[in-house]
């Protein structure tokens, strides 16, 4: 006999005994307890396995996270400061971007530098939309460091424009001098965190979640005119310039 049909039968068994029962003899049967030793517990789940995700879908990221400098909506470097306090209110440890599926069309290197540089994208995933790419990794960083969360950034595996090693090894002359905001001025300051690893197959587990994470980054030195920097093979680096 099937295995269904047997725990069908079971069931079907068990339901008839309880209903041969008469209420008088089951009122006077005593309760079940159960008891539940929390102090006793000797394992730590990992905080990692309770983060969050954030696609570019509907309008999770653009009219959602992302509003823009210039909207009237109250927001901290573009990012909305209602969509910011929602989410601290469920202290999420670490946020998944840029997909799912998405991550399969999308390019670290569009997301970083002056917005009005990066070149736009269809999302053919997910609408057909046309992504401008303000909101990218540069924004991505920007908002974990608002909620307090680490980051978790899905590699392009599906369409690198080389192989996964694509997203590891960023050269430096791709974004190493960038324009300051007041042109023609030195920033008052400029700070920088670093996502790097020694080895290629590096990775965080459920039993090392902190093999690779941010650091602070300290190798670029200001100039008249902007900045330079000396990046190491398979990182990620965000600078802040103010």
């Amino acid at each position: 006999m099937a295995r269904s049909a047997q725990r069908r039968l079971s069931i079907l068994a068990a339901i008839l005994v309880l209903a041969t029962i008469s209420p008088r003899d089951r009122a006077a049967e005593p309760a079940n307890r159960l008891v539940i030793h929390a102090g006793q517990g000797k394992d730590t789940i990992s905080r990692n396995i309770y983060g969050h995700f954030s696609e570019h879908l509907g309008h999770c990221i653009y009219e959602g996270i992302w509003v823009g400098e210039a909207s009237p909506i109250p927001n901290t470097r573009g990012i909305g400061n209602d969509i910011v306090a929602a989410l601290k209110r469920t202290r999420i440890p670490v946020l998944r971007w840029p997909g799912g599926c998405f991550a399969d069309e999308y390019h670290w290197m569009d997301g970083i530098g002056p917005r009005e540089k990066r070149p736009a994208m269809i999302n053919t995933h997910w609408g057909g939309v046309t992504e401008n790419n303000h909101f990218g990794t540069h924004e991505f960083f920007d908002l974990c460091e608002q909620l307090g969360c680490e980051p978790y950034i899905c590699g392009n595996v599906g369409k690198g424009r080389q192989d996964p090693r694509d997203a590891l090894q960023p050269q430096p002359e791709r974004f190493g001098r960038a324009p300051l905001p007041a042109q023609g001025s030195r920033a008052k300051s400029i700070s920088g965190r670093v996502l790097t690893a020694g080895e290629m197959q590096a990775h965080n587990t459920f039993d090392a979640p902190e093999t690779i994470k941010p650091s602070e980054f300290r190798e670029f030195t200001p100039t008249d005119d902007g900045f330079t920097a000396s990046l190491p093979a398979k990182s990620v680096v965000v600078l802040e310039l103010e």
